[in-house]
């Protein structure tokens, strides 16, 4: 019974262990690449959000003859407007420190004390924006805007 053709079993659990530890190798090169990606992905989230709102305290900036900003604890968002702040600018939860004039805008502002910005007495103005989402991932903006 010598000439009999075929694989043996050893044969076949050494091929199946092969395979197992290469789909193990694959399988682990995956997850890797899966979690790097949602990680990059919340920090441009983050990076998009902030470029957002300086981008739109640009607009007011360089568009309106004045413009506030507060933070409305019933909405919960930091609102922006002419002559009250009334679009929504950022949500409230993101905003680790807004800072405007490096004067802080914080959760606790009311209709009556919120930040008017000026215009006419002032052609500059200094953001500090950092933001952090539940993650605990943080991006930080330091800008000045001007109006020419």
């Amino acid at each position: 019974m010598k000439d009999e053709k075929g694989v043996t079993l050893v044969e076949v659990l050494a091929t199946l262990v092969i395979l197992g530890i290469i789909s193990l190798l694959i399988f682990v090169v995956f997850l890797g690449v899966n979690k790097n990606y949602q990680k990059i992905s919340k920090k441009t989230d983050l990076e998009q959000q902030a470029n957002l709102i300086v981008s739109t305290i640009k607009s007011y900036h360089l568009h309106q003859v004045s413009y506030t900003i507060k933070c409305d604890s019933s909405s919960g968002y930091y609102l922006i407007g002419t002559p009250s702040a009334n679009n929504q600018l950022v949500k409230k939860n993101l905003v680790n420190k807004f800072l405007i004039n490096n004067i802080p805008i914080s959760s606790e502002l009311t209709d009556s004390n919120s930040i008017l910005i000026d215009l006419s007495t002032t052609k500059n103005v200094s953001v500090y924006i950092e933001l952090k989402n539940e993650q605990g991932d943080t991006f930080k903006i330091d800008t000045r805007i001007k109006k020419y």
